[in-house]
């Protein structure tokens, strides 16, 4: 297909100095550049880790999930695959999708309480909700894994020369070092095009690699064996009788295998290669979510790779990841002694001077290998761990949380020419129409689909199974605004006609069949704005902050829900006046939201949370769903006055300092990595760029690991003492444990600050660029439109950029202040 493309050379000086830069940027010249000695594409220890969620480096095929700590003496594999969860209907013959019977026999009263809105009714209300309209999730189940393979090495621990390397470029993990004059090294990788992880180990010396594999099962009907060079755990899944097969086919020159009791013993070997398979039962096709036949699809697997040489397996491997990985590069002008720093001095550093402004070019080259490495088709979406875990059971039960978590998750994947990892996330949304018209139909007794606030790999639809956090009905509405963002960026009709809109339109038939009258307006009842709800103080109610104890939380016409709402419905009327269908459809849709309540301003000069205003100035509440209008819709933007101002102010009040919980109603929560996150998106839409790129610094400097990755906090009460050992110690009563929401997102959000599209359709070049990024470059990034931009900036200002389009086009850009047509 022709591409037509746009050039534009600013500055005379800038052109003869880059000649090459208006070339548009190819997949198979940047997959011959060697960019493994550059630093922001590597992550690099001169010492072995010690902690899974703050330095253990992790490598993935999208399914089978790794995590390493490298140790000398002995190295640890944390081994998950993402369908290896507890729950469903293995463990409950009569699982439902979560639902509960009765719940619509309720809704009526429920309303009427709610739409009463007053303080006693409104607590009858959440009584009613939690006892007749929560989700049943007895079988709701956890993301698990296989268990932690040891690897005891007879060498010991005296070593010199020590690299632990991850190279996100090749998605190739590496340790070496030398013990008594002999050089040892691994290799590891997870590979897409094979469906199986690889791992290598050499030595300068034969016969200098004797260990001996242990495992660490999680799963308790585990059953080991090693027969024909293959070393291979069998069982069935904790709780749910879900089989499963992970076989390692082992090979080695010199020496000798074999089995002493269910540990693997490697004997003076010369070399040792491991090709690694799983598989489990699961099929993501309800009502059963089985079907598959671990055994034979792992022996399959084994069969295929066992004799392609490992030159090749890795070749092929380099070579899968840099086509979707070299479709962006960002580039800014920084230290480069600094950047070449072990990767863990260098954030150490950074939190020091923050002089090293290329550090977060690693960031979002994290930020896309992560997405990349958890996340490919065929297999389910990356969850609150991505697609890794060190435990039996992750935290948070490692679900899909649909309050904000799963849908951070996906926001980097288009704007950075990953459209092909959106594929899980779309597939995942497309297994939940089914159940979500179960649960239409069990709470509601209406027809469309709707989905709440968690979600796990069988098909829960229903609410959670407390009232702050499970009472959220705007799952469905959210999902669909990344359904139609997907076309978008792709500009995909097909996708568009048999994909996205059939679930957009049912998603929005429900809510034609739910909205709530309320003060001349329409509302959504019940519904509790994200894990948050409201104290009654001196006979008011005052939504001051959280503790998971409020004293209500069916407060009326929580802003999210309208926001959301109106961007599910805007999406769809377009969705399909492009397909030209529906038009009786169109014009309901459009009456409908036309009713919507409008935003209001408070006392405060803040964007209510809720109709009524009762925002507390002390709240710090960590979620602010009710700026859905700010991010990631285009409802409010960055020179829309009034309410923009409004916006300032609710973050302004909102803070993202860290309070411990000395008083019940401060939130720990406000400095965790992904409130931080969604604070520095709305300053990114905002055109805040010095309190974004803070925001920034914060997430990397407060709740930042070694690693790279971001925490969220955890109880210490709820972090198992068998766990203990492979957690960073606790900071009083909390551990800070590893959500990747925050790592995927970043990509994304950076993204931003360089391009926006506004709700006018205009792009922005350099929306929201840090004083500190004052050179630098990004080629292959995405718009909307399908259009893909290269851009160099100097001294803060657009120097020459270029856009391209599949088609030919006129589309307007603003160009350092001043907004030009042009045609591409």
């Amino acid at each position: 297909m022709k591409r037509h493309t746009f050039i534009k050379w600013i500055g005379l000086s800038v052109l003869a100095q880059n000649k090459v830069f208006g070339s548009s940027i190819s997949e198979s010249l940047l997959a011959d550049l060697d960019i493994a000695t550059d630093y922001n594409h590597l992550l690099w220890y001169k010492e072995p880790g010690r902690y899974w969620n703050s330095q253990a480096l992790h490598i993935g095929n999208g399914g089978l999930g790794i995590s390493f700590l490298g140790g000398i003496g002995i190295e640890k594999f944390a081994i998950t695959d993402k369908t290896l969860w507890t729950g469903g209907p293995g463990q409950d013959a009569n699982y439902n999708f979560g639902i509960k019977p009765g719940g619509k026999d309720n809704l009526q009263k429920i309303r009427q309480l709610i739409t009463a809105n007053e303080i006693d009714k409104l607590k009858e209300a959440d009584a009613l909700v939690s006892s007749k309209f929560m989700g049943d999730t007895s079988a709701f189940g956890y993301f698990s894994a296989y268990g932690i393979l040891s690897i005891n090495f007879a060498h010991g621990e005296d070593a010199t020369h020590y690299t632990r390397k991850l190279s996100l470029a090749n998605a190739i993990g590496t340790v070496a070092y030398e013990i008594d004059g002999i050089r040892y090294q691994r290799e590891y990788f997870c590979s897409y095009p094979h469906n199986a992880a690889v791992c290598r180990f050499t030595a300068s010396q034969k016969g200098a690699i004797t260990a001996t594999l242990q495992w660490e099962l999680f799963q308790k009907q585990s059953v080991v064996t090693y027969q024909n060079n293959i070393y291979e755990i069998k069982g069935t899944v904790n709780s749910n009788q879900q089989k499963f097969s992970l076989k390692l086919h082992v090979v080695h020159t010199g020496g000798k295998v074999y089995l002493k009791g269910n540990d693997l013993v490697i004997d003076q070997v010369d070399e040792l290669t491991i090709r690694m398979a799983s598989a489990t039962e699961y099929d993501a096709v309800a009502p059963l979510f089985k079907g598959n036949n671990p055994e034979q699809r792992t022996g399959e697997t084994i069969r295929k790779i066992k004799s392609i040489p490992y030159a090749e397996l890795k070749k092929t491997h380099i070579a899968d990841h840099k086509k979707l990985y070299n479709r962006t590069s960002f580039t800014l002008k920084g230290n480069r002694m600094g950047e070449a720093l072990p990767t863990n001095e260098r954030w150490a550093a950074y939190k020091t001077k923050q002089d090293d402004v290329a550090l977060k070019v690693l960031y979002f080259n994290l930020s896309r290998y992560l997405l990349i490495a958890s996340s490919r088709k065929g297999f389910l979406p990356a969850n609150l761990q991505g697609g890794w875990n060190m435990t039996e059971s992750a935290q948070w039960s490692g679900n899909y949380q649909s309050n904000i978590n799963l849908q951070m998750n996906y926001y980097s994947a288009n704007a950075v020419g990953l459209d092909d990892c959106m594929h899980p996330y779309i597939d995942w949304i497309k297994s939940l129409e089914k159940p979500g018209q179960a649960v239409a139909k069990a709470y509601y007794g209406t027809d469309g689909w709707v989905s709440h606030t968690v979600g796990n790999i069988w098909g829960h639809a229903a609410p959670g199974s407390e009232l702050i956090w499970g009472m959220f009905p705007m799952g469905s509405a959210w999902h669909c605004h990344y359904l139609w963002r997907h076309f978008a960026y792709t500009q995909d009709k097909n996708y568009l006609s048999h994909t996205a809109y059939p679930l957009l339109k049912g998603a929005t038939q429900f809510w034609l069949q739910n909205l709530t009258p309320y003060q001349g307006k329409l509302i959504v009842a019940p519904s509790v704005s994200a894990e948050h709800g409201a104290f009654i103080r001196d006979g008011k109610l005052v939504a001051s902050g959280s503790s998971f104890a409020e004293d209500v939380g069916n407060i009326p016409c929580a802003y999210q829900d309208i926001q959301m709402l109106t961007d599910l419905f805007q999406n769809t009327i377009e969705a399909a006046k492009i397909l030209q269908t529906d038009s009786a459809l169109v014009h309901t849709i459009e009456s409908k939201l036309a009713q919507l309540m409008p935003f209001k301003i408070g006392r405060l000069g803040q964007l209510q949370e809720w109709e009524a205003d009762i925002d507390d100035p002390e709240c710090n509440h960590r979620h602010i769903a009710h700026l859905y209008a700010v991010w990631p819709a285009k409802q409010i933007g960055a020179d829309d006055n009034t309410l923009t101002n409004a916006v300032k102010k609710t973050l302004e009040l909102r803070g993202e300092a860290r309070q411990y919980k000395v008083v019940p109603h401060s939130d720990i929560y406000t400095a965790g990595n992904w409130s931080l996150a969604l604070r520095m998106i709305c300053r990114i839409r905002l055109h805040e760029a010095a309190k974004a790129d803070k925001l920034f610094n914060d997430i990397i400097n407060v709740a930042g690991f070694e690693n790279l990755l971001s925490y969220n906090h955890v109880p210490a009460g709820k972090i198992k003492k068998e766990d203990e050992a492979y957690f960073t110690t606790a900071e009083g009563e909390w551990y800070p444990v590893w959500q990747i929401d925050t790592s995927l997102a970043l990509a994304g959000f950076i993204a931003e600050m360089l391009l926006q599209t506004d709700k006018n359709g205009i792009i922005q070049l350099l929306p929201a660029l840090p004083a500190a990024w004052q050179d630098g470059s990004i080629k292959g990034l995405k718009a909307e439109g399908n259009l893909t931009v290269d851009l160099e900036w100097q001294n803060g200002k657009v120097r020459n950029y270029k856009i391209y389009s599949p088609v030919q086009k006129i589309i307007q850009v603003k160009i350092n202040g001043q907004v030009k047509t042009i045609r591409v």
